[in-house]
């Protein structure tokens, strides 16, 4: 998820909440990535973004949160509201998560 920022590192110019808004939007986007993963190994659940088949593979929905992060990035990187874009692209983010959990989706982390 962080490659977009190493890609294109101007989060120097952003401030220190808006970098934590940005990190924050990123660990979601994992957790949803993890979430999705799992619930689609059980069979029991499918997708419903039209833009994904009923069991998309773990690698489309990888570059999907990949491109995702990247254009979160670009279009909150060049406009004078970026906190309150980044604390809307939160609030969608986590609010999937969430949804998720509520549902019964979890996932693991094996250490």
């Amino acid at each position: 998820m962080a490659v977009p920022t190493s890609l294109f590192a101007s989060l120097s110019d952003w401030t220190q909440t808006e970098r934590n808004l940005y990190y924050a939007y990123n660990i979601g986007s994992w957790i949803d990535y993890e979430q999705s993963k799992d619930a689609f190994k059980t069979k029991e659940f499918q997708e419903k973004n039209p833009f994904f088949p009923n069991v998309p593979h773990p690698d489309r929905l990888l570059l999907q949160k990949v491109l995702g992060s990247y254009f979160i990035y670009y279009v909150n990187d060049n406009t004078k509201h970026r906190t309150a874009g980044l604390i809307a692209a939160n609030v969608v983010q986590w609010g999937v998560v969430i949804h998720h959990e509520s549902i019964g989706i979890n996932f693991n982390i094996s250490w």
